[in-house]
């Protein structure tokens, strides 16, 4: 019996800025200024760890209801695995998008904390690329290179991907624009800021019709 994991479904309460938003002031020292297809910064010199102090202090303000071992800082760190990860498959772009939706769907209904963060940042791209990545990819090849960048093994990513499914309602599904901010964003900080969009994704992303 088919699980119509893909299937559309009604859209929720997800936004890419809920969780980890770019125009946040990170502390006193550096206000982050966003309009569309410019990012620039002011910065007051101030030692990282003081920066790192202040903006996870300013997270825990705007979300008292999620684990309170779980910071921003850790949640980005995460996010800049998957797509390390990613990289070193070659996989689509849009791939890490949709790993990076799983994964602050995922913090929002609080099944991540400190300590098993890493083993659903690494699940959450090994199931959005196996419903999305158009190329041919080697799991096994997958799950060594998750393995190594998560430090979680291969065995534990395999036990937890059902896990990961449950959590998910069994919603593997995710419309454009929920991935299309998300994509943005990795485009514009990834070696090619040249793709032109609406023509990768009309190439290259599926189940988004």
């Amino acid at each position: 019996m088919p699980s119509h994991s893909l299937e559309k479904k009604p859209p929720d309460n997800y936004h890419i800025t809920v969780l980890d938003d770019p125009t946040l002031i990170t502390g006193k020292h550096k206000t982050i200024i966003a309009l569309p297809y410019f990012m620039s910064s002011i910065i007051q010199y101030s030692r990282p760890s003081d920066l790192k102090k202040e903006l996870n202090e300013q997270f825990r303000q705007l979300h008292p209801d999620l684990d309170p071992s779980l910071t921003l800082t850790q949640i980005r760190k995460v996010k800049k695995n998957i797509y390390i990860a990613a990289q070193e498959m070659n996989l689509e772009l849009s791939s890490v998008a949709k790993a990076y939706v799983y994964f602050e769907r995922l913090i929002l209904k609080k099944e991540v904390n400190k300590n098993n963060r890493k083993l659903i940042g690494a699940t959450c791209l090994f199931l959005a690329t196996k419903v999305n990545d158009p190329k041919e990819v080697s799991y096994s090849d997958l799950l060594r290179v998750l393995s190594k960048i998560m430090e979680v093994s291969p065995k534990e990513i395999r036990e937890n991907e059902f896990n990961v499914f449950v959590a998910l309602e069994f919603v593997l599904y995710v419309p454009l624009w929920d991935i299309r901010p998300h994509f943005e964003r990795l485009i514009t900080s990834s070696e090619f800021p040249k793709v032109d969009m609406s023509e990768y994704i009309g190439d290259k992303m599926f189940y988004y019709n």
